[in-house]
């Protein structure tokens, strides 16, 4: 534990006061979960008013204190990206050819998503017949 601090310490400021990422994705799927059941909005960004997939995803991580853009594919682009057999909770999900559905893994073959108009942000299988990638926020 002192080793952590120290090394954080000497990567500078920001580092020493940015929290554990295992902390961060434990608020980020919080959030996702608190969402489950808000209605899908095209453009939506907040439990209020509803939520798109690439909403979902960037208003969830932005609890756990990262910020992504409001797009899918170019959550795609900025994000750090992983093979599937190396998933961790937390991770984003990403679909179809070009890319233009996103998720938040959340572990054992299951996701969180705002899939379409008309339906509720939601749990479900991940559908990997239409998997694209995954990336790694923060």
């Amino acid at each position: 534990m002192l080793v952590a601090a120290v090394l954080a310490a000497s990567a500078g400021p920001s580092a020493a006061r940015r929290r554990p990422r295992e902390d961060r994705v434990q608020d980020v799927l919080r959030a996702a979960r608190s969402a489950i059941g808000t209605p899908y909005r095209y453009g939506g960004d907040s439990r209020r008013s509803g939520f798109d997939c690439s909403g979902l995803t960037r208003w969830a991580w932005q609890r756990g204190g990262d910020s992504l853009p409001h797009s899918s594919s170019q959550q795609y682009q900025v994000v750090r990206h992983v093979k599937r057999r190396n998933l961790e909770p937390g991770d984003l999900l990403f679909f179809y050819s070009p890319v233009h559905h996103v998720a938040i893994f959340v572990g054992k073959g299951w996701m969180i998503e705002a899939p379409h108009s008309g339906a509720r942000v939601r749990r479900v299988h991940v559908y990997w017949q239409y998997f694209t990638g995954a990336g790694r926020p923060g």
